[in-house]
This record gives C-alpha cells, structure tokens and sequence, in this order.
C-alpha cells in the first residue's frame, strides 16, 4: 500500500484533526509519527514540554486511537503532570515540595 492511500486510511476514521500530518517514524519504521495541531497549541508545547508530534502503530491509526492529549485517556509522563501540579498550585499561591513516591502514568 502506497504512504498516501495509508494515510488516507488515517483520515478515514475521522477521528483526527484537520491538519493532522503524518509521516513514518524515523526510529521505527513499523511506525508511524503524526503531528496534531491541537496538542500542538496547548500550553505544554507552549511550555516547551511537548512537540505536538506522536507515535504509534499502524494498526491503532487505521482505527482512529489516538496516542496523543487529545485522547481522554492518555497517559500522561511525568514532566507534563509535574508541570500541571506547579501551575494549579501557583495559581492557588502554594508551593510543590514534591512527590511521596515514583510517580507512574499507569493506574493501581
């Protein structure tokens, strides 16, 4: 299959936004990266803690599964949720002083 009818396949679960860029992984080519314009304009890219850029499996992109912050169950890493913890308290004039324990993106 040619990497246009592959990504229209992409698109055609309409589960990306409009301007989404697609392009195979360069680490993994039995991946694919895309660009969400979305992710892309949200304050953690703004912040500079993010690309806007996401990776994920053929198989997951023909099924419209978002790997980015527009999925509401992406699992966040721990900068981009240290980062949500200092803002919400600053906002409240608190201070972080840290984590109890590890932090993980999986739940338990």
């Amino acid at each position: 299959m040619s990497e246009e009818r592959r990504i229209q396949s992409f698109c055609d679960s309409g589960k990306f936004a409009v301007g989404t860029i697609f392009c195979r992984d360069v680490k993994d080519i039995a991946k694919w990266s895309y660009f969400c314009p979305v992710c892309a304009c949200d304050g953690f890219c703004v912040a500079g803690l993010c690309t806007g850029i996401f990776t994920s499996t053929v198989t997951s992109l023909k099924a419209g599964v978002l790997s980015c912050r527009c999925n509401p169950k992406h699992r966040k890493p721990f900068k981009i949720v240290n980062f949500e913890v200092e803002r919400i308290l600053d906002s409240e004039g608190l201070t972080f002083l840290g984590w109890v324990e590890d932090y993980s993106s999986t739940k338990k």
